[in-house]
């Protein structure tokens, strides 16, 4: 048989046929390894030894503490919930397994991309922590994790051990588009440091920036010891302070040991000054 030299020649081995089958609450992810595909069931052409490993994981908004926003993801493989990889010990977000591409040319890079849209009626205070563990930036590739609010990047980390770190800014009243975006590639420039090639999100929050305040109860007991027993509750968040008179007061703070008794806040002065005021200032 005669053979093209521009097509390669090779004896095909054995197919083998593999299926992903998730446990309750979880969802095929990918397959990762010498094979990369998101479909549940693949043909592995056993040509040589394969390493093949199947990423399962469970719903984004149960990683990301937030079951009330509809969560999406897109790109080269989907993000994932996974408890392996948090900062609150639970579960976090993770990027899927993405590898570099070839567009028939050459190699190019590759992404993969969560999302969420959030309607709010205020002023917001959005928080989250992020984490990554990738080849910084080079001159042949552009690796790194980011974040984006309606199409415009807020901030960035990339490098192999970056550590959890936490973001904050404050959303007006709105629809907002939040995107993080894992990118790679074309070309990871090795040397002998080892990265986990993923991006995690965790603890994401959307809390309104005008709380109400639960205004603590003070009580003030004078025991037969000459001694004055202050406590309130709630007991965080406020400090106690002092003063001898309300006509021109001149509050300062109480350095007198702070002792959580029964949820609440306690200090004991001894002796018990005359003529003292008290009051709690919220921190």
């Amino acid at each position: 048989m005669a053979v093209s030299p521009l097509q390669p020649y090779y004896t095909t081995g054995q197919f083998v046929t593999l299926t992903a089958t998730p446990d309750p609450g979880h969802q095929f992810v990918a397959w990762s390894g010498t094979v990369n595909a998101t479909k549940s069931q693949i043909n592995v052409d056993m040509v040589t030894n394969e390493a093949v490993e199947a990423v399962f994981g469970f719903p984004l908004g149960t990683a990301l503490d937030d079951t009330n926003l509809v969560w999406t993801t897109s790109g080269g493989a989907p993000w994932y919930g996974q408890a392996e990889t948090s900062h609150d010990g639970i579960g976090a977000a993770q990027s899927g397994p993405i590898v570099a591409l070839w567009n028939g040319t050459q190699f190019v890079g590759n992404q993969t991309v969560l999302q969420t849209v959030a309607d709010i009626p205020q002023t917001m205070l959005l928080s989250f922590w992020w984490n990554v563990s990738c080849r910084p930036p080079n001159p042949y590739s552009t690796n790194g994790l980011s974040f984006a609010i309606d199409g415009v990047t807020l901030a960035s980390i990339s490098g192999e051990a970056v550590g959890w770190q936490p973001v904050q800014t404050n959303l007006v009243a709105g629809r907002h588009t939040l995107t993080w975006t894992y990118a790679k590639g074309p070309v990871d420039v090795p040397d002998s440091t080892p990265f986990a090639d993923a991006a995690w999100v965790d603890q994401f929050s959307l809390v309104s920036t005008n709380l109400q305040i639960q205004s603590p109860i003070l009580s003030i007991l004078k025991t037969t010891t000459n001694s004055v027993v202050i406590f309130w509750a709630p007991a965080t968040g406020f400090v106690l302070q002092q003063t001898p008179a309300l006509g021109q007061p001149a509050w300062v703070n109480v350095t007198n040991p702070v002792n959580l008794v029964n949820s609440m806040d306690q200090v004991v002065i001894t002796p018990a000054p005359t003529n003292q005021f008290y009051r709690l200032q919220y921190q």
